[in-house]
Order: structure tokens, then C-alpha cells, then sequence
């Protein structure tokens, strides 16, 4: 999960309000599948599969959603290194109190808006860079 998965808040526009729904899933080429069984085994959800263009092999989905994806991060959580930060947002969604008892207020909505985009800018890719070796030695330094 830390190198090929997701784990974020799908933002979902319907009859002028915004819905936020719990996302995780993790994608491989169609070649090599056993993580991807595991993971549905263990969680549930689903697979989808994605036709590459060219010679590139096609790929698998394994999506989890809503409560499932709770379950999931909560079990997760102990192992995560990289995505640790997204679960723990995603586990604090559920936690938010709601302002009324069945209706969301608009607090409630904010507040939601405001965990998703958290998520948004952990899953910036590319966000941590990796350097250079060359960048972090002094000239004539060797690093073997």
C-alpha cells in the first residue's frame, strides 16, 4: 500500500451539495495480481481492470470504499510508513462530530472539506523528492 496505493476521499457533487466518501485502493499490471488477491480477501471490495495502450500490459484495480475502507486503514495503520498521515485523516473523518443529528450542517461540510483537502495535498505526487547523492557530498568525496 505505501508504494502503489491510494488512500484519499473520493469528492462526489450532487444537487449542489458535496459528498466525501472513503477511498482506498492500489493498482498492478495484470501479470502479477497475488498482492491484489490478498488484499481482497482480507477487506473485500472489488477489482476493475484497465486496458493499457500500446505494448504496455494491462492493469488491476482493487478498490475498497466507505466503511470497508475504514476497516481497512484501521488495519492498516500499524504498517503504513509513507501513507501513515492519509489513513490516520481518513480514520478522523468517521470521528467528526456532526452539529445536528441526522442532517449535515454546512460546519459539517467544511469540516469534511477540510480533511479532503489535507488528503489532496498528501497525494501531490511527486511531493517528496529523493536527492541526488552527488547533491549531498562535498566535491571529492567519494560515496561507495
Amino acid at each position: 500500500m505505501d508504494g502503489e496505493g491510494t488512500i484519499t476521499l473520493k469528492r462526489i457533487k450532487r444537487k449542489g451539495l458535496v459528498y466525501h466518501q472513503p477511498y482506498i485502493s492500489c493498482a498492478q499490471v495484470i501479470k502479477g495480481i497475488k498482492a491484489l488477491d490478498l488484499l481482497k480477501d482480507t477487506f473485500g471490495g472489488s477489482f476493475y481492470t484497465y486496458r493499457q495502450k500500446g505494448m504496455r500490459s494491462d492493469t488491476v484495480q482493487w478498490v475498497v470504499a466507505s466503511q470497508k475502507a475504514l476497516e481497512c486503514a484501521k488495519q492498516l495503520l500499524p504498517y503504513l510508513i509513507l501513507k501513515k498521515k492519509q489513513a490516520e485523516l481518513l480514520i478522523s473523518f468517521y470521528d467528526l462530530e456532526r452539529t445536528t443529528k441526522y442532517k449535515l450542517a454546512k460546519q459539517d461540510y467544511v469540516n469534511r472539506d477540510k480533511i479532503w483537502q489535507e488528503l489532496i495535498n498528501l497525494n501531490v505526487k511527486g511531493k517528496e523528492q529523493l536527492q541526488r547523492l552527488n547533491e549531498v557530498t562535498l566535491k571529492g568525496d567519494v560515496i561507495v
